[in-house]
């Protein structure tokens, strides 16, 4: 009984130190409840089996119960979350449950030893089933799959972005060493190939060159020397000059989702779609590039997404989720892995090549900018957005007011929100956020829209409440997309236009332009039936651009 109890104590402290010692290695490809709440539990598990260690000579049945419950709920939450080493944790529970009940513990295992071992496998059985079933609610599809079949392609996944009248991006993923062939044509026209090798992490990034605008091409992506016989994908170039724009966003999507949601985005046929954080529910702790470039694959390569990707124009901007642990900033053992493996894997228009740098960029279409803004990898404490990139996007507001009919600022995190220093929102950089809106109402910006994710929420807001300069300046419209495949949620907070909390749900923007001297303007958030949940229209006088 006393080596029982010795070897169940320091099972218990193990589990409570660890994670305060290193970071606990995380599977990066298992169900991930999420790292933050699994260590948590690891520390919890800890001390109700130091507890039991404690009471079980005076208290057999208690202590044997908590001993044998931790021991049960321990190898769940690190077969469910941590690499397999991490079960060394477990080692000592297991060999103390056994003294327990064998007859070094007891001459004949007791009634109430036979009793606490049923008891704790229930209790530990009914736990188990709780999580499991609150895993469930949180993570399962929230609407029907889709309907696209899967591709006939070699790369595990074809990834579409930065496409403007003449040129385009494609990486591809999933792909063995060696050099990969992109070959892409018109209709009736002589096909153009492109040669790239593949990187360490298996991506070949291939950038076209001298498309022609407004048409329709092909393409396909296939080892050299391999038949090229697969399935073709296709895709459009925007016309140049003045032009209806239809921009598709959306945030929030469990790992993997095949959601039904996916088609009503690429039956839209939009000019863009700007995925708004939180692709996939990976929360990352690795500082491996390849776990989070294999994380990305998971979501890219499911039939769903696979069609969209790879046709769609689209442009990325992670949330915490897709970064690092929930709520990450700048302290994420992620951060290096993640910036990494974004300008290894995605398609982007203009990201700096610096590693340490935020991945914010600004494109145009049509007469329409659209800034993206990262606000996780620069975030401290103090800054949301950092020095450098709050510069940059001050800069990029007030010149392309000045230069382009629309400003499309795409922004992951909640703009709308209270002072409420040291929350993940907006409303926890309060002097941050005024400096901006008093920068857009210096430059006198009355062509700003923004587009939002992180919440699980469609709203519309007309710009009465999202204004926070000194000077009362009027705020800006403002429209949530979310959640694409996530559970809805609610919120108090006022939006002028509605909050809609169903899952399977995105925005758009749509922007009627004939390239007079105004645009007219619709927020529209969608359901994946092809519901219009709510809308807001207005006109904005454009200058002479």
């Amino acid at each position: 009984m006393r080596v029982a109890r010795v070897i169940a104590g320091a099972g218990g402290l193990a589990h409570l130190v660890a994670p305060e010692l290193l970071v606990v290695p995380q599977d990066p490809f298992g169900p991930t409840i999420g790292l933050d709440p699994s260590t948590w539990a690891l520390r919890i598990l800890g001390l109700v089996a130091i507890v039991g260690a404690v009471v079980v000579g005076r208290l057999a049945t208690v202590g044997r119960t908590l001993i044998f419950t931790s021991t049960i709920l321990s190898i769940f939450f690190i077969a469910w979350e941590f690499r397999t080493p991490v079960l060394v944790l477990v080692v000592p529970l297991f060999v103390s449950s056994g003294l327990l009940v064998s007859p070094s513990a007891t001459r004949a295992p007791s009634v109430e030893s036979r009793r606490a071992a049923i008891g704790s496998i229930a209790i530990g059985g009914y736990l188990i089933w709780r999580m499991l079933a609150a895993y469930a609610d949180r993570f399962t599809p929230t609407h029907d799959d889709s309907v696209a079949t899967a591709p006939n392609w070699r790369p595990d996944w074809m990834w579409l972005g930065a496409v403007g009248p003449t040129s385009a991006v494609v990486t591809a993923g999933g792909l063995s060493a060696g050099s990969h062939l992109l070959s892409y044509w018109r209709a009736n026209e002589t096909p153009a190939t492109l040669t790239a090798v593949a990187n360490e992490y298996g991506v070949a990034r291939f950038e076209l060159a001298d498309l022609q605008p407004d048409s329709g091409y092909v393409y396909r992506v296939y080892a050299s020397g391999e038949d090229p016989s697969q399935d073709v994908v296709p895709f459009t170039t925007p016309p140049t000059g003045a032009h209806d724009v239809t921009i598709a966003f959306g945030s929030c999507a469990s790992t993997g989702s095949n959601g039904a949601v996916f088609d009503a985005i690429r039956g839209m046929n939009p000019d863009v779609f700007v995925q708004l954080g939180d692709l996939h529910y990976g929360n990352l702790t690795s500082n491996r590039p390849a776990d989070h470039i294999t994380m990305l694959g998971r979501s890219l390569s499911t039939p769903a997404q696979s069609a969209l990707y790879s046709s769609v124009p689209s442009a990325w901007i992670w949330d915490d989720h897709d970064f690092g642990p929930n709520n990450s900033d700048s302290t994420s053992p992620a951060r290096d892995a993640a910036l990494a493996a974004y300008r290894n894997a995605v398609p982007h228009w203009s990201v700096d090549p610096d590693v340490n740098k935020a991945i914010n960029q600004a494109f145009t279409v049509g007469r329409v900018r659209i800034i993206t803004s990262d606000t996780r990898s620069q975030r401290t404490a103090s800054t949301m957005l950092g020095e450098a990139q709050e510069a940059w996007l001050i800069d990029e507001l007030v010149e392309s007011a000045r230069t382009h009919a629309l400003v499309v600022w795409a922004m992951p995190t909640p703009w709308n929100f209270p002072d409420i220093p040291g929350s993940d929102v907006w409303g926890g950089f309060p002097e941050e956020r005024r400096r901006i809106a008093n920068a857009i109402a210096t430059a006198g910006i009355s062509n700003l829209v923004m587009i939002s994710g992180d919440w699980h929420l469609g709203a519309i807001d007309d710009g009465t409440n999202t204004a926070y300069a000194d000077n009362d300046y009027p705020g800006f419209p403002l429209i949530h997309g979310a959640p694409l495949d996530r559970p809805g949620a609610r919120t108090n907070d006022p939006y002028s236009h509605g909050v809609f909390s169903n899952a399977g749900q995105f925005g758009t923007v749509e922007v009627a332009d004939d390239g007079g001297s105004s645009i007219d303007v619709t927020l529209c958030v969608h359901l994946w039936t092809g519901e219009r949940l709510g809308e807001f229209t207005t006109r904005f006088d454009v200058a002479d651009v």
